[in-house]
């Protein structure tokens, strides 16, 4: 199986969206939408990088989900606290 069809499999286990995926792994969602999609080979991730990321991926469980989107939505209200 592919990294592309790995982080998607392990992403849709998991439930989160490829935002939520892209914060747990630390990049930006155009990268790892961009990794998921594989749509350019040469900016595919070095392989240690892909195993790294593919194992964070197969090891979170539900409560590291809720932390996940729990850290997103208190970045999101200090943002908006902030304007």
């Amino acid at each position: 199986m592919s990294f592309a069809a790995q982080l998607s499999t392990h992403r849709k286990r998991l439930g989160l969206t490829q935002a939520e995926a892209a914060f747990l792994l630390g990049v930006g969602l155009r990268t790892y939408a961009g990794w998921e999609r594989d749509d350019d080979p040469k900016r595919r991730p070095h392989l240690l990088t892909q195993e790294g990321a593919l194992a964070r991926l197969r090891d979170a469980d539900k409560w590291d989900v809720e932390m996940i989107r729990d850290q997103i939505r208190l970045g999101a209200t200090e943002f908006l606290r902030r304007l």
